[in-house]
């Protein structure tokens, strides 16, 4: 699983943050992926022992930049909204930056 939306109006933001912590962690993509066949999200989960997947795992290790492939099926006013944030983002991955940028869009 690599990701994971949780609704702004959340009745429960504290669980919801859990919730979101938890489907991150090493064993919960273990478990998840062990059954679904993908690569878990988080770097330090363990994969199958394939050797497709181990040379995916060591490709990714070794990138020294990130990539970024928008959601091409989004909406175009969210894509010309968001798109600079994450050009940003990626090139000062500041995150805290970027969360005020998003929370001004609201």
């Amino acid at each position: 699983m690599d990701i994971a939306f949780i609704a702004k109006r959340s009745k429960n933001k504290v669980l919801a943050k859990k919730l979101l912590i938890f489907l991150s962690s090493k064993s919960a993509q273990e478990k998840f992926n062990r059954g679904s066949h993908f690569l878990p999200a988080n770097k330090f989960s363990d994969i199958p022992k394939n050797d497709i997947f181990q040379s995916v795992q060591q490709s990714l290790n070794n990138l020294r930049q990130q990539t970024l492939f928008f959601n091409r099926e989004a909406e175009e006013k969210f894509v010309q909204q968001n798109m600079s944030i994450w050009r940003d983002f990626i090139y000062n991955s500041d995150i805290n930056k970027t969360i005020k940028k998003w929370k001004r869009l609201d």
